[in-house]
This record gives structure tokens, C-alpha cells and sequence, in this order.
């Protein structure tokens, strides 16, 4: 209920691609009186109907999370479609362990 209630004032900017593409090929008196219906911000049955659907839609997309977002295939993608970032990755998270070895080599190298 929460994601309905902070999506609910942008329900009628959501609604109106459907509207448009649901009734394209319709007569232009239709779609005004559709768009209209369903865009209504006052109208008590739209914001039932948009409370329900964003509420139905968020726990659909809360069950479904790994067959609509595969986190791990988007990592790759995009470290894949920018090699710079996986660049910096490395250089960030090894700069530690690049920094012993350096040291740690000269130690060694030092004494022998």
C-alpha cells in the first residue's frame, strides 16, 4: 500500500500511454471520453481502480523480481558494455592488496 499511496498522484500520467495505445484506432469522441474517465484525479472509482492496480502491480513485481531483473546480468552488461568501469572496479577494490605487494616485494627484494 505504501508504493500505491507515493504513485497514486502519477496514476493518470501512467494510465494515459494504455489509454492511448488501447484505443488508437478508435474514434476520436472515445478516446477524449476514455482519457477523460480515466485520467480523473477527483473521480472516486479511478483512484480505487489505481490503488488496486499499483498495489496488485508492486506485489507481482515483488514475487517475480528474478525473472524481470536478473541482477547479475545486468552487472555483467553493463561492466561488459563500459570495459573502463571494470578498469576502475579493480583498481578501487585491489589498490590495498597492490599496495602490500609493492611493499612487500621491496621488503623481500631488500633483503636477499
Amino acid at each position: 500500500d505504501t508504493v500505491a499511496d507515493i504513485l497514486l498522484p502519477y496514476s493518470d500520467q501512467m494510465v494515459q500511454p494504455f489509454v492511448d495505445e488501447l484505443l488508437a484506432d478508435k474514434p476520436k469522441a472515445v478516446v477524449d471520453f476514455a482519457t477523460n474517465y480515466a485520467t480523473d484525479p477527483d473521480g472516486w472509482i479511478q483512484q480505487q481502480a489505481a490503488r488496486k492496480f499499483l498495489r496488485d502491480l508492486t506485489i507481482d513485481v515483488q514475487k517475480n523480481i528474478g525473472s524481470i531483473c536478473n541482477l547479475r546480468n545486468c552487472v555483467v552488461n553493463m561492466m561488459m558494455g563500459d570495459r573502463s568501469l571494470l578498469g576502475k572496479l579493480f583498481q578501487i577494490s585491489g589498490k590495498d592488496e597492490l599496495l602490500f605487494l609493492v611493499d612487500s616485494g621491496l621488503l623481500f627484494g631488500f633483503i636477499l
